[in-house]
């Protein structure tokens, strides 16, 4: 027997999304041994007390409100339910203060709301004795935190070897347009006519012979 346990279509703790969570998270950068965390390395101690996460506003707060994080109708995906990724995203540059290193944050429903099996549930049962059971079909939203990141830092040895490589490219390419032009395509006898110029031996004597007078 199926029982609908809501009543007037609205979900059972719907004044869930004005609650506050916490969320914590380290990122390590082995390489430049640095480690760092998502909570802003302020000294006033009322900080978290007070701020809330905000795009603009305040985006460096990592306490959020349940609302804000869902995107769309909070009351109708807490119906039907949904998986939503809270992605954390560290994109830092070392060559400026490490203390400016902190993440930005981005929400997401991985779920679409197609018209067949909308939304997220699960099922558990009571069991009592080996004829009987009580089958439960729960709905809820379900967050999935998604870390990522990358930290960089000017080198200069990299910085030259491409550079070499770079211009050794360079001579390469010379060298193989070359062999392409002179003699694989069909014009190549045009264009060797206008890279070299062919020397008649009169000419090339008038001019020995120009070059030995005083």
């Amino acid at each position: 027997r199926d029982v609908n346990p809501l009543k007037n279509n609205k979900a059972l703790l719907s004044s869930t999304k004005k609650f506050t969570v916490l969320i914590k998270n380290f990122v390590d950068f082995p390489k430049f041994k640095i480690r760092r965390r998502n909570i802003p390395d302020f000294k006033d101690p009322n900080y978290l007390k007070r701020c809330t996460y905000h795009h603009i506003n305040n985006p460096l707060c990592p306490i959020f409100v349940l609302e804000d994080i869902v995107p769309g109708d909070y009351d109708q995906i807490a119906i039907k339910g949904a998986a939503i990724a809270i992605i954390i995203d560290w994109q830092c540059n070392f060559d400026f203060s490490e203390s400016k290193c902190y993440p930005t944050y981005e929400f997401r429903r991985l779920d679409e709301n197609f018209p067949i099996s909308p939304g997220l549930n699960f099922r558990y049962a009571h069991f009592y004795g080996d004829n009987e059971r009580t089958l439960y079909k729960a709905y809820g939203i379900k967050f999935i935190l998604m870390a990522q990141g990358r930290g960089g830092k000017f080198n200069l040895v990299p910085l030259l070897l491409n550079i070499g490589s770079g211009l050794g490219l360079l001579a390469v390419a010379t060298i193989l347009c070359d062999i392409v032009v002179l003699y694989i395509v069909k014009k190549k006898d045009l264009y060797k006519s206008v890279k070299f110029q062919s020397v008649l031996e009169d000419s090339a004597n008038v001019r020995e012979e120009q070059s030995t007078i005083f």
